[in-house]
């Protein structure tokens, strides 16, 4: 079975992914240095699919072509981070933030696509 983790960047995606799944390092494919497909192949993880994604559309492929490859693997991706030095702090700070703040709350639901899913608690 395939298992996708999604979120914002500097939400530790990785650092879950690989406890939960008991994975090392050499387990491992980075998208973004990834050199050949055995190297996926033999993966049983793919972090930064958002990064594989870029240099398959820079090359003129379609990232759905990877659909096959990836059964079976864990897949981390979406932490798109932003060009501007900026930007990338003020992203990486405000969710290092929310982590914080999270380990306190009662509650914290994320909501995607205009639906809610409770992380933590139950709403009061």
């Amino acid at each position: 079975m395939t298992v996708l983790y999604i979120g914002g960047a500097a939400q530790g995606k990785r650092a879950l992914a690989m406890a939960t799944h008991s994975l090392i390092e050499s387990q491992v494919a980075q998208g973004g240095a990834l050199q050949s497909a055995d190297e996926l192949r033999t993966a049983k993880m793919l972090d930064q699919l958002h990064l594989l994604t870029r240099r398959m559309l820079e090359r003129g492929e379609q990232p759905s072509q990877l659909l096959p490859w990836l059964q079976d693997k864990v897949v981390v991706g979406c932490g798109i981070v932003p060009l501007d030095p900026f930007e990338r702090q003020w992203r990486e700070e405000t969710g290092r933030l929310c982590c914080e703040i999270a380990k306190v709350a009662g509650t914290v639901i994320r909501v995607h696509c205009g639906l809610p899913q409770f992380i933590k608690g139950t709403l009061p």
